[in-house]
């Protein structure tokens, strides 16, 4: 995003430390948001609908390979993607390193431009 880039240019290297620490922080957030709804708001029956149960499912047993290939998909948005996280049966854990692999490609990439 322009954020991050306008971060790399600003902080050089650390740049790139700054930007993972950004994204992982908003995926801490916005997936404990996912979760909330899961739990307290009647998120369970959205995982039991016949359509999503099967999806929530596959994603579960691909673990930290399965949350990369997500993020490697612009659709739907990063935050967007950390809520529907939330939302799923994945654990924090997976969810959290799978997101910090899929990052560090990207926050190189700007790092070096910056």
């Amino acid at each position: 995003s322009v954020l991050n880039l306008a971060c790399a240019m600003v902080f050089s290297y650390w740049g790139i430390l700054y930007a993972l620490i950004g994204g992982m922080l908003n995926t801490a957030v916005y997936f404990a948001a996912g979760h909330y709804v899961r739990h307290y708001q009647g998120g369970k029956k959205l995982l039991t609908h016949p359509k999503v149960a099967p999806v929530d499912k596959k994603l579960k047993q691909a673990g930290i390979a399965g949350i990369v290939l997500l993020h490697m998909f612009p659709v739907p948005s990063f935050s967007g993607m950390n809520f529907i996280g939330g939302l799923s049966s994945v654990n924090f854990t997976v969810f959290f390193l799978g997101t910090f692999i899929a990052l560090i490609p990207g926050a190189l990439a700007r790092g070096l431009v910056g």
